[in-house]
């Protein structure tokens, strides 16, 4: 998923397979949709401030999918970039979601949502879009655990359970060199480090990444693999041991390796 973010606060998210025929407009057209949409005049939704989907997930049945034509008929209005796109959208794989966002007078935050070709029963690769709710699942997983002495600044040492494995036995960009899940969240929201999310992913683990994630209501979400790295779904199954220690060296809790 691509997610393009406009001066005025409008977002362009488009998902779809980055083949040959989408490049061919290249950035140029992606920068013209997007500040088409962000300088028209559109007229949104008086009916609130909650947005046309629900905000709390796109894993929606078809036929809650608003059927607007505002993104059909602007990309209809640059045929000399978007002309394939239009003609071969279910071949590409193609879906957009444009959100205007509007602030009232006293600050209050509209959302109108505008969709292309959007089919919530079609799984799109979601890219680092994963990050933030592992992000925030390893801060939950923390409070779960609720051990005397481990916080997310504890010193945290990944280990190997394979030849497949790698682990990180320190950190030379943090202040003290040791790697902890604080910094590995900072990494994430900073310069979307996968290394970090690997470390955070092998911390919890498939198991309870989805599980959660489930049980919030995000019935159709898979995490199922790290980033960056060519292993196979066993491989990705198998997380690595972890272990917290304090300041003085004393082993404060110790995840084993395994299928989790």
């Amino acid at each position: 998923m691509l997610i393009f973010k406009s001066l005025t606060g409008s977002s362009l998210y488009l998902r779809g397979a980055m083949n040959g025929a989408i490049k061919t407009g290249g950035a140029v057209a992606f920068i013209l949709l997007l500040f088409s949409c962000s300088n028209l005049s559109v007229q949104v939704s008086k009916a609130g401030n909650q947005p046309s989907i629900l905000r709390k997930n796109y894993f929606i049945s078809s036929q809650d999918v608003p059927t607007d034509t505002f993104i059909t008929n602007l990309l209809a209005d640059y045929p000399r970039y978007f002309d394939s796109i239009l003609k071969n959208r279910d071949a590409l794989g193609i879906q957009i979601i444009y959100t205007r966002i509007d602030r009232g007078k006293k600050g209050k935050i509209k959302f109108t949502d505008y969709c292309f070709n959007l089919d919530p029963d079609k799984y799109f690769y979601p890219a680092s879009t994963v990050k933030l709710p592992v992000a925030i699942l390893a801060l939950q997983k923390l409070n779960e655990l609720n051990i005397a002495g481990l916080d997310k600044n504890t010193m945290m040492i990944t280990g190997t359970d394979g030849d497949d494995q790698t682990g990180v036995n320190n950190d030379p960009s943090t202040s003290n060199g040791s790697p902890s899940i604080a910094h590995y969240i900072k990494k994430i929201l900073l310069v979307s480090d996968n290394d970090a999310f690997n470390r955070l992913y092998e911390f919890l683990g498939q198991v309870y990444i989805n599980n959660s994630l489930h049980k919030m209501g995000y019935a159709d979400a898979q995490i199922i693999h790290r980033l960056s790295i060519s292993l196979s779904e066993e491989q990705n199954r198998h997380t690595n041991p972890v272990e917290f220690y304090d300041s003085t060296g004393r082993l404060i809790y110790k995840k084993k390796g395994g299928k989790k």
